[in-house]
């Protein structure tokens, strides 16, 4: 989980038979969550979420793979901007 942090990579992970999978939260000003990147990441099996963002900008989520999840990617609220999602592949999740 990520909360109020920008400029992150997150990349090459696994989670699976889990509650949740990674989570980008948070908006708390002035603390801004801009320009994460989260590639080649493999969620499978979670009881919520694969990839779940919310309230952030120039995010780059991308080639990851999302499968058997309840949820596969749950995109947030809070009009995230100029975030790119880009060659994700989810199955069997909602």
């Amino acid at each position: 989980m990520l909360y109020d942090s920008s400029d992150n990579i997150i990349e090459h992970n696994t989670v699976f038979n889990a509650g949740r999978g990674i989570f980008v939260k948070g908006l708390h000003p002035p603390a801004v969550q801009n320009r994460n990147i989260i590639q080649y990441y493999h969620a499978h099996d979670t009881t919520d979420h694969g990839i779940r963002h919310v309230a952030k900008q120039d995010t780059l989520i991308y080639q990851n793979l999302l499968v058997n999840n309840d949820i596969g990617l749950w995109v947030g609220f809070f009009a995230p901007t100029h975030d790119r999602w880009l060659n994700n592949t989810i199955y069997n999740s909602a």
